[in-house]
């Protein structure tokens, strides 16, 4: 209790450093969480904060290197203005995996640092993303999944295409209307195994991290290069706050939709891993 007590008396001292400490430039997170989104990422960040060789960063979810690009590298590495060196720092925006941009801008900024993924099955995935919208707001309370997945299909392209002409487009579709191609893993991967060492980059299933937490964290641990320690890690994050009966051939046709992609991913990365099906 002592412990998780000074972690966040540390953060708070980090958060000082990163306000008053104008003169001095920050310095690059040790490693980032990319996402994805709805997948466990903020479960995962605090289970990783309470470790006792790591800072957080002034916030969790920085969105540097999607939605902050233009506050440039100086306004981002002071968010991360830790004084002790020994200590690793990192952030988590599980936007970063989905993103077109955002590895080749990472690269730009530190080609050595280290990556985590963590991914969930993309049907479920695609379910709680779309009730975590209705919840914020960013749908109409009425929308159901269909007419996501519907409208989704009709502009995701062409909303990518505005943002390869214009990287500085911010695309509210892209972030919003997205619950599918956001579970298309092998693509994103694709992108940042071509621009990183795949010894850089960290994997893991959501279903796995749940299920077996501590083993997981200590393969993370290892990783990172630390040692292991029995953090806390029961409480889990951000679970769905609304419950939406979804049609049971609505996630088998969602299902279908990802079988290809699914088989793609496994076998990029080499995995016994299945995702159960419906």
């Amino acid at each position: 209790m002592i412990q998780f007590i000074v972690r966040k008396y540390q953060r708070s001292i980090n958060l000082y450093y990163s306000k008053i400490k104008k003169k001095v430039e920050g310095k690059n997170p040790d490693f980032i969480i990319l996402g994805t989104q709805k997948g466990g990422t903020t479960s995962l960040y605090n289970y990783l904060s309470n470790h006792s060789k790591i800072c957080v960063g002034s916030r969790r979810e920085i969105h540097f290197f999607d939605r902050n690009y233009e506050k440039g590298t100086y306004w981002y590495k002071n968010n991360f203005n830790n004084e002790n060196e020994d200590l690793l720092t990192f952030e988590c925006s599980p936007d970063y995996i989905h993103h077109p941009f955002a590895a080749e801008r990472i690269k730009l900024l530190s080609p050595k640092l280290k990556l985590i993924v963590l991914l969930r099955n993309p049907v479920e995935r695609a379910i709680s993303n779309y009730k975590h919208n209705i919840y914020l707001g960013k749908y109409r309370p009425d929308t159901t999944i269909e007419e996501v997945i519907e409208n989704e299909m009709k502009f995701i392209n062409h909303e990518k295409e505005k943002m390869m002409k214009n990287k500085n487009y911010y695309s509210r579709k892209f972030k919003y209307f997205s619950i599918l191609d956001r579970g298309i893993y092998h693509k994103q991967l694709k992108i940042y195994f071509d621009n990183f060492d795949k010894k850089q980059i960290h994997i893991l299933f959501s279903e796995k991290l749940f299920l077996n937490t501590r083993k997981e964290l200590n393969k993370l641990f290892k990783f990172l290069n630390l040692n292991p320690e029995k953090v806390p890690c029961t409480t889990i994050y951000n679970r769905s706050k609304i419950d939406i009966k979804i049609k049971q051939k609505t996630k088998e046709t969602i299902e279908d939709f990802f079988l290809e992609h699914n088989e793609k991913l496994y076998k990029m990365i080499n995995t016994k891993f299945r995702w159960q099906s419906y």
